[in-house]
């Protein structure tokens, strides 16, 4: 085998086992999944359009250790307020959907939020503590992962070379 050729499969070989986990952490992992909106009403208030949304907002779970009493709240960039959504403690696996309804928008378009998460009585660590952010109300954005695309590019471009060499020799 050429020096290219061993090091290129050497680095894809490296790559893999890099993405691998090295042992499995015992605790809590939670995770909030994309929301289920919809629109349940609209008021026009002089020439600004107010949405009424509904949102379904599920939290998990993905750990192996049961979470703490953790607080969700909706916490709207464009209002001072937040909206607690409510708490619960979470088995290893187990899920819970929390409902808001009618919820106000006045922004024409797509517009953010965020679901934050902390525990109600306990102490503050990296595993009880978190927040995610969503876009509702426009157009579904997709969401690439370039780096990923990348990768197995660069490995498909390896193993082609790898192919041709052999047909070569």
């Amino acid at each position: 085998m050429h020096l290219f050729t061993r090091t290129l499969v050497v680095s894809i070989v490296l790559l893999s086992l890099g993405s691998l986990p090295l042992c499995a952490a015992q605790h809590p992992s939670i995770s909030v999944q994309e929301p289920k909106t919809a629109v349940t009403r609209t008021n026009q208030v002089g020439s600004r359009t107010i949405r009424y949304f509904t949102f379904g907002i599920t939290v998990r779970n993905n750990g192996t250790e049961t979470s703490d009493n953790l607080t969700f709240v909706l916490r709207d960039p464009e209002l001072p307020s937040n909206r607690t959504l409510g708490n619960c403690t979470l088995q290893p696996g187990a899920s819970k959907t929390f409902t808001v309804t009618d919820y106000p928008i006045a922004t024409p378009g797509a517009f953010y939020f965020n679901v934050s998460w902390s525990p109600t009585s306990v102490g503050f660590n990296s595993y009880n503590t978190g927040k995610a952010s969503f876009i509702v109300g426009g157009a579904d954005a997709k969401k690439s992962t370039p780096g990923f695309e990348g990768i197995l590019a660069f490995i498909a471009l390896g193993a082609a070379l790898v192919l041709y060499r052999k047909k070569t020799t």
